[in-house]
């Protein structure tokens, strides 16, 4: 009863404030409607007229006032200013929110202080050049007068806006199919066989992690996590909701951390409540984007592990972007290689890494780098050094002269002759002098010159032990494990020469 007796003096309070809030409004109104001679008065028993609205709109028997020019003058000034504000501001305030260098605050204050400079500063400025311009009682000289007061706010407020808006949502609103007016050039997308092409965004099933984490800074990480599953689409009930937070908390390692504000995490552990919010809710599809590159190495390899795990037990269909190669070796079914925003090469690990497209391809997969040797064909169809050091008798698919790229992966290569290739095969041989060794733990990474080349290999530690600069070495390597590209071109990188 008495809760019930509350909400009631609420009601009346609320309602009594806005009688008291009105009140003026209806006043001016009351007063409009009054004669003229009986404007003065207090009551409200008066005969209604519409002569002051006539005097007003210039429809009455004398002259009056020319209301609709004044309105019509203040309209055109006024969006005119802030039109040509916006069309100013707006790229101003864009380039002020992207391209930070030192003293980019500075400067914008600088430009905020312009608009509380006193009036007096520029008016005989204004007015001798006014005078000059012919541009006295005209809407251009208005318009710029009212734009030059606008026009520091405009890009102070708008660089705001800009600052706070993802870099990741810009880009993904330049892709092809983002909204129906992006209808992708060829080709479609398709989310369990239906094609979502005219799909709004919401009604596609998508959970995408973005790599600047997008989290609610005044929220818990809970609540974070929580925020999918009390959406009208996955709400769940709270005991249900709860469990299902903690299970995805504790596969992140984040379990202790759920009653912290995100301000008080580190970046780390903001990315882990990203990917988190992603891994909560029912998805048809998971769109990563970089999101162990904020981790440290050990928590990377175990997040490697648990991702895979996840994606065998859901079978839910994920892109996965990454610039590290060891990622994508280990998560994903189907690679994409993309250079300058083109999809250079597609398929597994095996075909990736064994037939890439390019030397680019190449060179994205593999740690040390793979070994890319300049060379030539020769008439015999060898390859050949530049300085002559050495010849392969390979038989390269080339005519004659063409330049040309030899690729050896450091861990196709083996030290000491036949024997350090592991195979019973037919081998080729190099003869060359170690350079510098690098100890990687239970492996040596030698680099060894071959004329005027270095070339790197991986070996066991127990292989390289002893080895010193100058030391004389042999290398083998299986002829199937190499790979023969075209030489690179400015335009593009040299692609792979089948044999």
């Amino acid at each position: 009863m008495r809760r019930r007796l509350l909400a009631v003096a609420a009601d009346l309070a609320l309602i009594a404030y806005f009688v008291f809030a009105l009140f003026p409004v209806a006043w001016m109104v009351v007063l409009s409607l009054k004669p003229t001679n009986e404007l003065f008065s207090t009551y409200f028993s008066f005969t209604p007229t519409l002569d002051s609205y006539r005097t007003v709109l210039g429809a009455g028997d004398d002259q009056g006032v020319p209301f609709l020019r004044f309105f019509v003058n203040s309209l055109v000034v006024s969006l005119g200013a802030v039109a040509l504000s916006l069309v100013i501001g707006l790229p101003a305030a864009y380039a002020a929110a992207r391209w930070r260098f030192r003293g980019s605050e500075n400067l914008m204050f600088t430009l905020l202080s312009f608009r509380f400079a006193p009036e007096l500063t520029v008016i005989i400025p204004l007015f001798v050049l006014y005078q000059q311009l012919g541009l006295f009682d005209t809407y251009v000289g208005m318009v710029w007068v009212l734009q030059l007061v606008t026009l520091p706010l405009i890009v102070w407020i708008m660089r705001s806006y800009f600052s706070d808006l993802s870099p990741e949502l810009e880009q993904a609103a330049l892709l092809d199919g983002y909204t129906r007016k992006q209808a992708p050039q060829a080709g479609t997308v398709e989310l369990d066989g239906a094609d979502m092409a005219g799909v709004e965004p919401y009604d596609r099933g998508v959970a995408m992690c973005f790599e600047s984490y997008a989290l609610y800074p005044h929220r818990t990480a809970y609540d974070n996590l929580a925020s999918p599953l009390r959406s009208p689409r996955h709400r769940l009930p709270a005991h249900e909701a709860h469990e299902r937070i903690g299970e995805i908390a504790e596969l992140l390692g984040i379990g202790a951390l759920l009653d912290r504000q995100v301000g008080r995490l580190s970046n780390g552990q903001r990315q882990r409540v990203a990917l988190g919010r992603v891994l909560v809710r029912p998805a048809r599809a998971f769109l990563l984007d970089e999101p162990l590159s904020h981790l440290d190495a050990k928590l990377r390899q175990a997040m490697r592990a648990e991702l895979r795990a996840i994606g065998a037990v859901r079978r839910t269909t994920t892109l996965y972007v990454t610039h590290d190669s060891v990622e994508a070796l280990a998560l994903g079914d189907r690679i994409g290689v993309i250079r300058e925003g083109r999809m250079v090469q597609t398929g597994t690990r095996e075909e990736l890494w064994h037939r890439p497209y390019d030397t680019f391809v190449a060179r994205s997969f593999g740690r040390p780098r793979i070994n890319l040797l300049p060379g030539t064909v020769t008439p015999e169809g060898h390859f050949r050094s530049p300085d002559g050091a050495y010849e392969l008798p390979l038989a390269v698919p080339a005519p004659p002269g063409t330049a040309v790229r030899l690729g050896l992966r450091p861990r196709d290569i083996g030290l000491g002759g036949p024997a350090g290739t592991g195979g019973g095969g037919p081998v080729l041989e190099l003869t060359g002098a170690v350079h510098v060794t690098e100890l990687l733990g239970r492996a040596t990474e030698v680099t060894v010159r071959i004329g005027g080349q270095r070339l790197s290999l991986v070996v066991p530690r127990a292989e390289a032990a002893g080895l010193s600069p100058d030391h004389p070495v042999r290398l083998s390597v299986a002829p199937e494990s190499l790979l023969l590209f075209e030489a690179d071109r400015p335009a593009r990188p040299g692609r792979r020469i089948s044999t």
